[in-house]
């Protein structure tokens, strides 16, 4: 295009030819990407800190950045800078934006993230790790009241003879027995 051809006609007296022929690989990644940029109109283009190109569907914010990079980083994300400024998690993501992602061992995925994620992969995974936590829960608050229970029936001495008995109440195993029993599906009398 014309264009183009004003932009050679500039570059022609500043370089020589021989630099001109290391330019134009990337001249030409530059534009191909460039290209991408308007034929996806559904997705968002944006580079980790490292340079790395990562494709993203429209309207996707940090946290799809950070699980289309790790499971681990995204499961512990709390909290992101885009083109080095500090942002909310929430924030979306626009064509070229460079993202970086802060982690900590002790952050874990929250339900609220499943309002604004735009990835399948971060909405599944973030959906099964709140399960994860919510059946573990359960387990716990099932294991609470069936002590409790016993105690109050003056039945705690059999509690581990109970405890081996679920498969008599048809269930594969005792987390899903405790498990419903914390979720209320199971009542004590």
């Amino acid at each position: 295009s014309a264009s183009w051809d004003i932009f050679i006609d500039l570059l022609i007296p500043i370089f020589s030819i021989k630099s001109l022929e290391f330019l134009i690989p990337a001249v030409s990644v530059i534009i191909n990407f460039l290209l991408k940029i308007d034929l996806f109109d559904d997705e968002v283009f944006v580079f980790s800190p490292k340079g790395d190109l990562i494709q993203l569907p429209l309207k996707s914010c940090p946290i799809d950045f950070a699980f289309e990079i790790h499971t681990q980083v995204g499961l512990h994300c709390i909290g992101a800078k885009v083109n080095h400024k500090i942002v909310p998690l929430n924030t979306l993501l626009k064509n070229g934006d460079i993202v970086e992602i802060e982690t900590s061992k002790n952050q874990k995925p929250n339900s609220s993230w499943l309002n604004f994620v735009k990835t399948s992969r971060a909405s599944h995974v973030i959906s099964k790790h709140l399960r994860n936590i919510e059946i573990k829960e359960s387990i716990k608050v099932g294991n609470q009241l069936l002590e409790k229970g016993l105690r109050k029936s003056k039945l705690y001495n059999k509690l581990s003879e109970i405890k081996s008995r679920y498969n008599e109440l048809n269930y594969k195993n005792l987390n899903e027995f405790l498990s419903d029993l914390g979720r209320g599906r199971i009542i004590l009398k």
